[in-house]
């Protein structure tokens, strides 16, 4: 991943309020899944026209699809496809 991509995914954890590089931060993501994944949800939708944000998004996504039961709830949603 390039460097721009690697600061954009951690400025939008940071402003989503994330920590997504530590195992007790992605449990508290398992806590409060739907609540984060609608504001991601909301701010990905809101930015069609933004292929950083969006794509800073996909990276977060991607960085919460380490854990398996993130990827499970990611692909119950639709964001991932078989």
């Amino acid at each position: 991943m390039p460097r721009s991509c690697v600061v954009l995914v951690f400025f939008l954890s940071f402003f989503f309020h994330l920590d997504i590089t530590t195992r007790s931060g992605l449990k508290k993501v398992h806590t409060n899944f739907n609540v984060i994944y609608n504001r991601i949800d909301n701010a990905y939708q809101k930015n069609m026209g933004n292929y950083k944000i969006r794509g800073g998004i996909v990276g977060i996504f991607a960085k919460m699809c380490v854990d398996s039961i993130l990827r499970n709830k990611l692909f119950e949603k639709g964001v991932l496809l078989f």
